[in-house]
Parts: structure tokens; sequence; C-alpha cells
């Protein structure tokens, strides 16, 4: 495998955790949906931030992408989490 490849590799991994990082300590920072945002998924890969979880209100579900969007590094974030409310309507799709 070639050197640069390889430092590419590492680059990659790099930034990756960086994001995931900084998008969980968003995510965990006081808030008062910080309960539900905290049980949030975060995946970064190939400039998308992608989300899974559930959330209960679309409301919710817009904040907590509005609140990662201007992480550096972020092209465009995959909001997949479900809105599941305690009433048993549901976007959730199945699996």
């Amino acid at each position: 495998m070639e050197r640069g490849a390889v430092s590419l590799r590492f680059r990659e991994a790099d930034l990756r955790q960086r994001v995931e990082t900084a998008a969980r300590k968003r995510l965990a920072a006081e808030h008062p949906h910080g309960f539900y945002f905290g049980q949030v998924e975060c995946v970064f890969e190939d400039g998308v931030l992608r989300l899974r979880g559930r959330v209960p209100t679309y409301y919710m579900k817009q904040l907590l992408q509005n609140r990662l969007a201007d992480i550096d590094g972020v092209d465009g974030i995959d909001n997949a989490v479900d809105v599941v409310s305690s009433v048993g309507l549901s976007s959730a799709r199945p699996r």
C-alpha cells in the first residue's frame, strides 16, 4: 500500500473522530431537549453526518439538525431520526 493512501486514511479517521466527538458534545450540552438528543447516534462518513434515533416531535428533529449543521467538516446531514410520540403516532420506518 502506498504511503500517501495510508496517510489519507489516517486523516479521514481523525476527521471522523473529531466530527463525531463535536456532535456528541453539542448534543450533550445543556439544552431543554438534551435527554432526547443524547439518545441520537451520530456517524460521520464522506462529509455526511448521519443521525439515527428517536425524538417525540418533528420540531425536535429539526432542532437537532440545526444544532449540528455548522460543525467543521460536515458538508451535509442525513437526518434519519424517527419521530415517535407518546400517543403512538410514528414516522418510524421498518428496519
